[in-house]
């Protein structure tokens, strides 16, 4: 097998680049399954080159989620196999990063009316619980993992080896970010516990590769939303702000360079921290000539001073 293929256990392999895109290899049928696209078109010809040699096809790809990295390799597959599937949740294909949302939107202004419309001819939808489905033959359970992306699912194969996506993040990412995207902190908990208490043979990160254990990691990223939303309640201390002026603050803070695509994402979490302290029953919001603020309930501000 190219150098490229990791073997996982049993069947269940991953692509060794930036991004694990996930694989099931049949050998029998010489057909594959890919667990994500990867980033980009060169990453697709890399997986479809390093296959084809050892005399494999592509037939399925499962999304955990369609954020720009994870399906930038499907309209290459698309092409290359006319006779491909790909899975994803309608919640994920309803998202995408900045201006971008979703696979339907960003296919037309990409790629043009005429491969978007395979894609679309191609795309089949996931149900949203934990269910097992047959794909190309094999059996997957899908584990909604709802934190990252409200679509996000898990993947798990017939060798118990399970591909959470973005789920978590690994070692790498954590070291280089400082914050990590995540809509909805209480709903990323949930997906941790679930995470925990399943004992698969292996866990596979879309960023971050093969784990055995996730413990330590779970641990990090609680540390980090718990971080990040006492850092917002501060910033709420002595007055009310907008939403605007919170994702400002937090770009400032972390040396976010200015670009359309990193706003989006750290207003996103901007949102997330808010739903956060919202559910702990500790902000107000109101909306003032127009605009929504947020503030720390009356006791809060009164103990703060």
């Amino acid at each position: 097998m190219n150098e490229t293929i990791i073997p996982v256990y049993g069947s269940s392999y991953m692509y060794a680049g930036k991004c694990s895109v996930g694989l099931y290899l049949d050998k029998t049928t010489k057909t594959a399954i890919l667990m994500d696209s990867g980033p980009d078109e060169r990453t697709a010809e890399e997986i479809d080159h390093a296959l084809s040699q050892e005399g494999f096809s592509i037939r399925a790809i499962i999304h955990t989620h369609t954020h720009n990295s994870s399906r930038g390799g499907d309209a290459y597959y698309a092409l290359r196999y006319p006779e491909i599937r790909i899975y994803a949740t309608p919640s994920s294909l309803g998202r995408g990063h900045g201006f971008e949302h979703g696979l339907r939107n960003v296919t037309i202004t990409e790629l043009g009316e005429n491969l978007r419309q395979e894609l679309l001819d191609v795309l089949r939808l996931l149900n949203e619980r934990d269910e097992e489905v047959q794909i190309a033959g094999v059996n997957f359970r899908i584990l909604p993992l709802p934190g990252h992306d409200p679509g996000m699912v898990g993947i798990m194969t017939p060798d118990q080896v399970l591909y959470c996506g973005d789920a978590l993040f690994g070692e790498r990412i954590l070291r280089k970010q400082t914050i990590l995207l995540y809509t909805h902190f209480g709903a990323a908990r949930r997906s941790f516990r679930k995470l925990a208490a399943m004992r698969p043979k292996a866990y596979v990160l879309y960023h971050g590769g093969i784990y055995r254990d996730l413990s330590q990691l779970i641990n990090q990223h609680l540390e980090r939303f718990n971080r990040l939303v006492l850092q917002t309640e501060q910033q709420l201390a002595e007055q009310s702000v907008t939403v605007e002026q919170l994702v400002h603050k937090l770009m400032q803070n972390h040396a976010l360079e200015d670009g359309i695509e990193q706003y989006w994402l750290v207003t996103e979490i901007v949102h997330a921290c808010i739903n956060e302290l919202l559910e702990l029953d500790r902000v107000t919001v109101s909306i003032h000539q127009g605009t929504l603020r947020i503030g720390l309930r009356e006791h809060l501000t009164d103990r703060s001073g």
